[in-house]
């Protein structure tokens, strides 16, 4: 397979992926309209970034998760209780 360096290569196009008619529609008519981007990289490359955000999506979800479960439980007490206000004592 290789080094991780040499799999991030992008590889050679091996075909063009039709174009859609929207994108056709607003290419002006005397230019044509050629997709040159190797899908496959493309598409590599996407996921790499979605499994990187991922983790920190994740992350960032049970952090939230966990103090909306601690408020309600009554751990963490604020001016409001499930949309309600709550007196301030005195």
């Amino acid at each position: 397979m290789g080094t991780l360096h040499e799999s991030r290569r992008r590889s050679p196009i091996r075909h063009r992926p039709p174009i859609s008619t929207a994108a056709r529609a607003e290419a002006p008519g005397n230019i044509d309209l050629v997709i040159s981007q190797d899908t496959i990289a493309n598409i590599r490359e996407r996921l790499r970034i979605i499994a990187e955000n991922g983790l920190q999506g994740l992350a960032l979800f049970v952090t939230a998760a966990g103090f909306l479960v601690l408020r309600d439980l009554g751990l963490i007490r604020g001016n409001y209780r499930q949309g309600k206000p709550v007196a301030k004592p005195g």
